[in-house]
């Protein structure tokens, strides 16, 4: 599995009881958590050890 950033849109529609809809750009981290002490240092971010932007 390669790391990397998945980048999507999130959609929504609906038409009853009143027609709605909303779609905005959205991002995920893609890496794999058995080794994510092998990545460079990626803190504030992500951390095992310490408080972190992601817990």
């Amino acid at each position: 599995m390669k790391d990397g950033i998945c980048i999507g849109t999130v959609r929504h529609q609906r038409a009853i009881p009143k027609k709605h809809g909303f779609s905005y750009p959205m991002f995920m981290w893609l890496f794999n958590l058995d080794r994510i002490a092998e990545l460079p240092d990626i803190r504030p971010w992500f951390s095992k050890t310490s408080w972190s932007l992601s817990q």
